[in-house]
C-alpha cells in the first residue's frame, strides 16, 4: 500500500528499472519527445519525465475494496491518495432486472424446464430482496448494519445450485435402489414360478422313484444277508492274516535289536567324518599314487555319488581297466563336496 500511495503522489515505482534499462528507456523517448517538441534539453531526467507522463496517459488502475467493516475507512486515513487521486465510483444494490439477468446466466447451466427454471430465478430473487428488506429494518430497529452484497447474491446462487444437484444425485441413488429392487422381485418371482412348475412335472417321476426304492429295499436285505456271510469268511482270513503280522512283528523286533547293535557303528562313522577338514580332502587329491585303501574308499564314495570310472590301459597287465581315482579326484574338487 505505501508503494502505491507512492506511485499516486509521485508517479514513479522507485527501482523498477535497473540503471542499464532506465537508460534504455530515455533513449527511446528522445524521438518521440523531439516529434512532440518535449525536452528542450534532452536530459536523462526529462526524457524519463516524459515517459512516465506518457505512461500515466496509458495507464489505467482499478481498485476494488469492500466498504463492510472498518478497513476501508483506516486505510483512507493512511493513504490518502486513495481519495484524492481517484475517481470513485460507488456500486449500488442491483435492480431487479441485473438479479433477474444474473441468475438466468447461472441458472442456464442448469439442465431444467423453462417452467421450472422460470420459477427457480423468481425464487433466488425474492430470496435476496426479502434479505434486503429484513436487513433494512434489522438497521432501523437495531441500528446495526448486516450487509447484503451482490456477492451474496452469486453465493445464493451457487449454494442453491450445489444443494440442487446432491439432491438429484440423491434422489438419483434412491430411484436406481428401487428399481434394481423391483427388477430383483420380478425375477424372482418369475424363477420361482419356474421352480414350482418343475416340482410339479417331478411330481410322477418322485411316485415312481419311491416305488422303485422299495423294490432295492427288498434287494438291499437279500444282500445284507449274503453280507454276513461274506463276513464270516472275513473273520477267518483276518485270523489267518492276524498270524502273519505276528510274525511280521517278530522280525521287526530282530531287525530293531540288530539296528540298535549297529547304531553305535553307524555314530562312530559319523563323527569320523566330522573330523575330515578341508586340508585333509586337499592333502588326499594330491597324492599322486593313493595307497589301495584310499582308492577303495573313494571308490565307495564315487559309487554313493553316482560316480562312473574312467577305463584306461593299464601297463602292467595291458588290458583296459576301470580308473576309480580320477572321477575321486574331480569328485573331491567340488567345493560342496566335504558339506
Amino acid at each position: 500500500m505505501e508503494d502505491l500511495n507512492n506511485i499516486l503522489n509521485t508517479g514513479e515505482v522507485p527501482n523498477i528499472f535497473p540503471a542499464d534499462e532506465k537508460v534504455d528507456v530515455q533513449e527511446m523517448m528522445r524521438k518521440p519527445a523531439k516529434e512532440e517538441e518535449r525536452c528542450p534539453e534532452g536530459t536523462p531526467a526529462q526524457l524519463f519525465a516524459f515517459f512516465l507522463e506518457r505512461c500515466k496517459k496509458a495507464l489505467h488502475v482499478v481498485l476494488c475494496f469492500s466498504s463492510i467493516g472498518s478497513s476501508l475507512r483506516n486505510r483512507i486515513r493512511d493513504f490518502p491518495s486513495i481519495v484524492n487521486c481517484t475517481t470513485i465510483d460507488w456500486f449500488s444494490l442491483w435492480p431487479p432486472d441485473a438479479l433477474e439477468a444474473v441468475a438466468v446466466r447461472f441458472l442456464g447451466e442448469v439442465a431444467m424446464a423453462a417452467e421450472v427454471r422460470d420459477s427457480c430465478v423468481t425464487m433466488v430473487q425474492t430470496f435476496h430482496t426479502s434479505t434486503e428488506r429484513k436487513a433494512q429494518q434489522f438497521k432501523d430497529e437495531l441500528k446495526r448494519v448486516y450487509y447484503v452484497t451482490p456477492t451474496s447474491y452469486l453465493e445464493l446462487i451457487a449454494t442453491f445450485k450445489a444443494l440442487l444437484g446432491d439432491k438429484r444425485k440423491e434422489i438419483a441413488a434412491l430411484r436406481d435402489r428401487y428399481s434394481n429392487g423391483y427388477d430383483c422381485l420380478v425375477d424372482t418371482e418369475g424363477k420361482v414360478n419356474t421352480m414350482q412348475r418343475e416340482l410339479e412335472d417331478l411330481q410322477p417321476v418322485l411316485q415312481e422313484e419311491n416305488a422303485k426304492a422299495g423294490e432295492q429295499l427288498v434287494v438291499v436285505a437279500r444282500e445284507a444277508e449274503a453280507a454276513n456271510k461274506i463276513a464270516e469268511a472275513i473273520a477267518v482270513e483276518e485270523a489267518a492274516a492276524q498270524k502273519i503280522a505276528d510274525s511280521a512283528n517278530a522280525i521287526k523286533t530282530d531287525c530293531e535289536t540288530q539296528l540298535a547293535e549297529a547304531l553305535p557303528a553307524l555314530k562312530a562313522a559319523q563323527e569320523a567324518v566330522k573330523c575330515i577338514s578341508k586340508g585333509d580332502i586337499a592333502e588326499l587329491k594330491n597324492l599322486a599314487k593313493p595307497p589301495e585303501d584310499v582308492k577303495l574308499v573313494t571308490k565307495v564314495v564315487c559309487m554313493l555319488f553316482g560316480k562312473t570310472p574312467i577305463k584306461e590301459m593299464n601297463p602292467e597287465t595291458q588290458r583296459r581297466e576301470e580308473n576309480w581315482w580320477k572321477p575321486s579326484v574331480q569328485m573331491m574338487i567340488d567345493p560342496k563336496f566335504l558339506t
